[in-house]
């Protein structure tokens, strides 16, 4: 087997360090190994993929797995206005910066294609409008911490998103 290779190549060069064909031995068989382990796990998610390719969700749980990102973190701070901020102890502050960042992105979006915000003569009810840049936006809408708790809490349990 091509690690045990390896490996006795290994201890050979360990043993004497100076010897510059030992070296070369090792190095050729450890690229060689390399180059095997990249084969078999190139064959090992292709052969993944072609059973799994009616499921979109799997395909992409196996890709982000293949590389590597399927590692969740937590978020413990966040950087406010230059100010670290604990998740954990002000909770509060957190979810209203979340809020103010996802309330500013359709603002952002429609300046960024040089549409208008509203334009509260055109109405609300006809796809026309859409069509012509007119976006119906919530005015005074807030969310708070808990009704963002309350939405949680009321999410049903399922793997599909």
């Amino acid at each position: 087997m091509l690690i045990d290779k390896k490996s006795q190549a290994y201890q050979r060069y360990r043993q004497r360090r100076n010897d510059s064909i030992l070296k070369a031995d090792f190095k050729l068989i450890s690229a060689k190994l390399k180059k095997e382990i990249r084969r078999a796990k190139v064959k090992y998610y292709s052969e993944l993929l072609d059973e799994n390719y009616l499921d979109s969700k799997k395909c992409w749980n196996i890709i982000n797995n293949a590389r590597g990102k399927n590692v969740r973190e937590d978020i413990k701070n966040i950087e406010i206005e230059g100010e670290v901020i604990s998740v954990e102890n002000n909770a509060e502050k957190v979810v209203e910066e979340f809020n103010k960042f996802f309330n500013s992105i359709t603002e952002k979006l429609l300046k960024k294609e040089g549409m208008e915000k509203r334009d509260s003569e055109r109405g609300c009810n006809t796809s026309n409008n859409v069509s012509q840049g007119y976006v119906p936006t919530l005015d005074g809408f807030r969310l708070t911490v808990g009704d963002v708790e309350r939405a949680i809490k009321n999410l049903k349990n399922r793997a599909s998103v």
